[in-house]
């Protein structure tokens, strides 16, 4: 993955900032989302900071963020490679109570 750009969302705690940390390791160039600003800072110091990622705070069920994380790998590292959509969300509904109205919030 040398050199390969990684967009994901999702990138501030759990599986997210893991796949993160796994992409750095090996060299890619890393653009992080999340719409929790203080978790994706600090995921990003936890990460070390490191030159070859950026972040971008953001609601990715937004369209708007959606063209500014693409705006961001393009302008920073002049390529997209790979898309990992992590983001969810949290909803504290059993199984049978969901509806479809509530499927279109994700």
């Amino acid at each position: 993955m040398k050199n390969k750009t990684v967009i994901i969302t999702g990138a501030s705690t759990g599986i997210g900032k893991e796949t993160a940390k796994y992409f750095l390791e090996r060299e890619g160039r890393v653009v992080m989302n999340s719409s929790n600003e203080i978790n994706l800072k600090n995921a990003y110091t936890e990460l070390g900071k490191p030159t070859n990622a950026i972040y971008l705070v953001g609601d990715i069920s937004k369209q708007e963020t959606g063209q500014q994380l693409a705006n961001l790998a393009m302008e920073r590292f002049n390529s997209i490679d790979v898309l990992i959509n992590n983001a969810g969300v949290f909803s504290p509904k059993l199984f049978l109570d969901v509806e479809e109205k509530d499927l279109d919030l994700y």
